[in-house]
């Protein structure tokens, strides 16, 4: 993981495929068939969508029988959906990270996805109370075929894997997982 030099780069393009994931947010505002395109070329296996990115896409025409033709003429997967905030605060933000998750299932059920990343937040409560709310959206994602990452990040009321782990295992949700993200880097904990 890191930034690499481009020759590392073109050097990792010509090597077998990797469980490398382009973030929906890596590659700016490109549409959905040149993401899915760009990711193949060099060398993703998957791609990570938000619901606009999605919606986008149905805006301009594409059915979903053409966004996983797309997916599977190139040999990319939808791995990631993302990302729900303020799942754990206040009723407004709670709204707002709401819709996002409505948004997530309709990635998931029209074109596949892997898991759902459930990032930021505050706490309304305590972490007994997040926990809970945590394992709701589990259950409802089970619903739609997803894995469930927590990322936590330093400056978040869920600040280390320590804490994480604590949500997703009282969670006591088969479908639940800790992610961290790094600048530069992506490292998975499962």
């Amino acid at each position: 993981c890191g930034w690499r030099r481009s020759r590392d780069v073109q050097r990792m393009a010509q090597q077998p495929p990797t469980e490398l994931i382009l973030a929906a947010g890596t590659i700016g505002e490109l549409g959905l068939a040149e993401r899915i395109e760009l990711a193949a070329r060099i060398g993703y296996w998957g791609i990570g969508l938000r619901p606009s990115d999605y919606d986008t896409a149905r805006a301009l025409g594409h059915s979903d029988a053409d966004l996983r033709a797309m997916l599977a003429d190139y040999g990319v997967t939808v791995a990631e959906v993302q990302s729900i905030h303020g799942w754990a605060g206040p009723a407004a933000e709670r709204a707002k990270g709401d819709e996002i998750e409505r948004g997530c299932y309709r990635v998931a059920d029209g074109i596949g996805a892997g898991y759902m990343m459930v990032s930021q937040t505050t706490l309304e409560g305590d972490l007994d109370l997040a926990t809970a709310r945590f394992a709701a959206i589990c259950d409802r994602a089970a619903d739609h075929g997803l894995t469930v990452a927590l990322e936590y990040l330093p400056w978040g009321p869920i600040p280390d894997a320590r804490t994480a782990w604590t949500v997703v295992a009282g969670s006591n949700a088969r479908n639940a997982r800790s992610e961290e993200r790094r600048v530069g880097k992506e490292c998975r904990s499962r």
